[in-house]
């Protein structure tokens, strides 16, 4: 993919753009590496999936065009857990 990242699942016919359940790997993401296992629509994160990053954070919850929205819980590496309504992020 053009920005350094992998994909891994369904795929939209015809073509490479992500499009249903998979799992995107980005290896250059600015806070560093993280994986996202989510429904795409049209290559956006979109319905309900989680985030891990490199230092241990993981996020449960929903996604809207790539980003964290509605309901989502985070669970720090350090065991606190964050929990709420996300908007845009």
């Amino acid at each position: 993919m053009p920005d350094n990242s992998y994909y891994y699942g369904e795929v939209k016919f015809g073509t490479d753009i992500p499009h249903g359940r998979g799992v995107h790997v980005y290896l250059s993401y600015e806070n560093g590496p993280r994986i996202r296992e989510a429904w795409h629509c049209e290559g956006k994160a979109t319905g309900f999936g989680r985030a891990i990053w490199a230092w241990g954070d993981v996020y449960h919850g929903y996604f809207v065009n790539d980003v964290s929205h509605g309901w989502g819980q985070i669970v720090v590496a350090n065991g606190e857990i964050i929990e709420g309504t996300f908007k845009n992020g």
